[in-house]
C-alpha cells in the first residue's frame, strides 16, 4: 500500500476532524493530516504556488463533507474543477457525509473529481481501501 502524500480533512466540525485524524493515525497510515473545518481555507491551499505544490504533494485524498456554513462541499468543488488537470490528476476526492438525500448521491456521480461518496465516520477499513484503489502502483 502507497501512502498518500497528504490527506486533506474539510468538515465544519471540530470533533469529526479529530476523530478521523485518529482513525489515520491507527491505520498506521504515515501521511501529512490538513484540517479545515471551513472549505475557503482548505481550497486556498490548492491557490498557492500549483508548481511547487505538483512537486511537495504529488499524490493525496481529499474527505470532503457536503454540508457545511458558508462555502458547501459542492461550492468547494466548483472552484476545485478550476485547477489545473495536472493537479486535480493527483488527488482523489471521497465525499464523507451524512447525507443520505439521494440528489446529494446523484449530484456526486456526475462531477469527474469525486471517486466515491461514502457515510460518516471514516474507517480504517475504509481508509485504507481508498488508498488501495485509487493509490496503488497499478493504478
Amino acid at each position: 500500500m502507497k501512502n498518500p502524500e497528504f490527506i486533506m480533512l474539510v468538515d465544519d466540525n471540530d470533533a469529526t476532524n479529530y476523530y478521523h485524524h485518529v482513525i489515520i493515525g491507527e491505520a498506521g497510515i504515515e501521511t501529512r493530516v490538513l484540517s479545515f473545518t471551513y472549505a475557503e481555507k482548505a481550497l486556498n491551499h490548492f491557490f498557492v504556488d500549483q508548481d511547487i505544490l505538483l512537486k511537495v504533494f504529488p499524490s493525496g485524498i481529499i474527505f470532503l463533507d457536503i454540508n457545511m456554513p458558508g462555502m458547501n462541499g459542492w461550492d468547494f468543488l466548483d472552484e476545485f474543477e478550476k485547477l489545473p488537470v495536472e493537479l486535480k490528476a493527483k488527488i482523489v476526492i471521497i465525499v464523507l457525509t451524512t447525507s443520505d438525500n439521494p440528489l446529494d448521491f446523484e449530484k456526486a456521480g456526475k462531477i469527474p473529481s469525486i471517486k466515491g461518496f461514502m457515510p460518516k465516520p471514516l474507517s480504517e477499513e475504509t481508509l485504507k481501501e481508498v488508498i488501495n484503489t485509487y493509490l496503488s502502483p497499478t493504478c
